[in-house]
């Protein structure tokens, strides 16, 4: 059978996700207002067409997904397609949600970034399924999300700064402080991030065709090159989650290359973990 990543393309692709429920890779493309799915084999592609932007989406203990529209979250039924509104909140006219991703208690953390991306206007909401609230701001493209093993740490990536921070996380009450600096990126722009069964950080440069693979404590242990100018995110998958699922764009691109905007999946480079369920 064909590679289906082969021929789709991506203008925004982003926020990949493994779906342990149903084996299937999830991921978006924000500017195109589409989410697909695919199988671990890479043999069948479906498409769900949205009505907005998706800036990210996450798996719930249903199996169906959550997606963060520009102003709105939404529960997607990937079975029929339909899509059901959540959450409207009121903010900023210059702000829409960008990453997002799923703690151990079922909450689901996004970010949100300046549309014009000049002002920092972007914060870290957290969703309980009742209340978005913030819990920092000050940000022009607020980023990759994700947690340390033991949940002490929660990772989070400003990009336009090109710093991935790390805050001290209560996992029960779902709040953070004491931001530090995790690891601070020269080579293009830090995006969407992972976290291994290792405790290792994974995460995709924007503009240095590479993904760099940090150790616990923000040692750099080496890049992994790509044939792509903007690798926008990565997330283990499979059935021996040994899948390192990687998006990418054409966005912006002047002379975009051969496989800029396409999806791939390289082997065991680590193993993941299986994503944390949204309780939503």
């Amino acid at each position: 059978m064909m590679n289906k990543l082969d021929s789709c393309y991506c203008e925004l692709g982003e926020s990949p996700v493994w779906n342990p429920i149903r084996a299937l890779y999830h991921w978006v493309d924000i500017n195109q207002h589409k989410i697909y799915s695919i199988d671990e084999q890479l043999e069948h592609l479906d498409v769900i067409d949205m009505p907005d932007k998706v800036g990210c989406i996450v798996v719930n203990e249903e199996g169906n997904l959550l997606a963060a529209l520009s102003r709105e979250i939404v529960k997607v039924l990937i079975d029929n397609k339909k899509i059901v509104s959540l959450h409207k909140p009121e903010i900023s006219g210059n702000e829409m949600f960008n990453d997002g991703k799923v703690d151990a208690k079922g909450r689901f953390w996004v970010a949100s970034k300046d549309i014009k991306e000049t002002d920092a206007s972007g914060k870290l909401y957290c969703y309980d399924g009742t209340h978005l609230l913030s819990h920092d701001e000050g940000f022009v493209v607020g980023n990759g999300i994700g947690w340390s093993l033991n949940n002490e740490w929660m990772y989070f990536t400003d990009s336009m700064r090109q710093i991935i921070y790390r805050y001290r996380f209560n996992l029960e009450k779902g709040q953070i402080k004491s931001r530090q600096v995790f690891a601070k990126v020269n080579r293009g722009y830090p995006d969407g991030l992972t976290v291994d069964a290792r405790d290792h950080v994974w995460s995709a440069n924007w503009d240095g065709q590479c993904l760099t693979h940090y150790d616990p404590e923000g040692q750099i242990i080496e890049f992994i090159e790509l044939d792509n100018t903007r690798p926008t995110s990565c997330c283990f998958g499979g059935a021996k989650l040994n899948q390192l699922f990687i998006t990418s764009a054409y966005v912006g691109l002047e002379n975009p290359k051969a496989k800029d905007g396409l999806s791939q999946v390289i082997e065991s480079l680590s193993i993941g973990n299986n994503p944390f369920l949204a309780k939503l």
